[in-house]
């Protein structure tokens, strides 16, 4: 049925968990049938993740790799982080595709994840200077205030994060979350425009380090934390923060272009 469907401009099954040959079949048959129209691809969660994956080991997905970079005028890429490889991210910076958008969902990583280089994506970057990047971080995550900085690559244009951290790792998590929050307010403050976390951090307050994140990220107009708070007014003063500057950049005339 699927080889009637020509000429697609976006193609979305996120969270499919296909095995392998399951999913391969499907996305040969998109691919295939939309080189030229396919615009937006979003497959994340589209494969079962492999035990291999869960276990820290390396998995080929090289036939997967192979039928996205045959897309001519793809600008909208959801992916998962352990599909990538530096050879994709190259691929994809001398391909005819231009991305302006890479969702990238990243679960069961740990410090020894196996890392995209920083001169794969600014490669990418380079080639594709439209390009916005947003990641996921959810599932099992080992070592979080180490893993997770490694994956945020000071390069990558990122603009929107979402975290949720596993429970049994993040209480075992040294240091804290607050070095997780330093490590995007350092690199993201000037692209950031949506912040979501989900933690337990009932033995770690988070509730001057997380004031301290939002007023550092000025462009930071979406949040969402589902954490604990040592203070009850503290969730209800960031919000207020938030409103304030959603309100003055309402209030404030957009430049005429030039």
């Amino acid at each position: 049925m699927l080889s009637r469907f020509d000429r697609l401009e976006c193609f979305a099954m996120p969270s499919a968990e296909f095995t392998y040959p399951e999913g391969i079949k499907v996305l040969k048959t998109v691919t295939s049938a939309s080189k030229e129209s396919l615009q937006s691809l979003l497959i994340e969660g589209f494969f079962h993740t492999p035990d291999e994956i869960i276990m820290g080991e390396h998995v080929s997905f090289d036939g997967v790799t192979k039928y996205i970079l045959s897309l001519n005028n793809l600008k909208k890429l959801g992916i998962d982080f352990f599909i990538l490889t530096d050879d994709f991210v190259n691929a994809l910076s001398t391909s005819s595709a231009k991305l302006e958008k890479l969702k990238i969902n990243a679960s069961f990583i740990s410090f020894s994840t196996k890392n995209i280089s920083q001169i794969s994506w600014l490669n990418l970057t380079k080639a594709c200077p439209k390009m916005k990047v947003e990641i996921s971080v959810d599932s099992t995550v080992e070592t979080p205030t180490i893993s997770i900085p490694i994956l945020l690559e000071p390069v990558l244009p990122i603009n929107k994060i979402r975290l949720e951290i596993n429970d049994l790792y993040y209480r075992h998590a040294q240091p804290k979350i607050g070095a997780v929050l330093q490590h995007i307010s350092n690199h993201f403050s000037g692209s950031l425009v949506k912040f979501e976390m989900d933690i337990d951090n009932r033995d770690d307050p988070i509730d001057g380090v997380l004031q301290i994140f939002v007023q550092s990220c000025p462009r930071l107009l979406h949040l969402t934390v589902s954490a604990h708070f040592a203070s009850p007014h503290t969730q209800q003063h960031i919000l207020d923060l938030i409103q304030a500057r959603r309100l003055e950049q309402r209030q404030c005339p957009r430049k005429p272009r030039s």
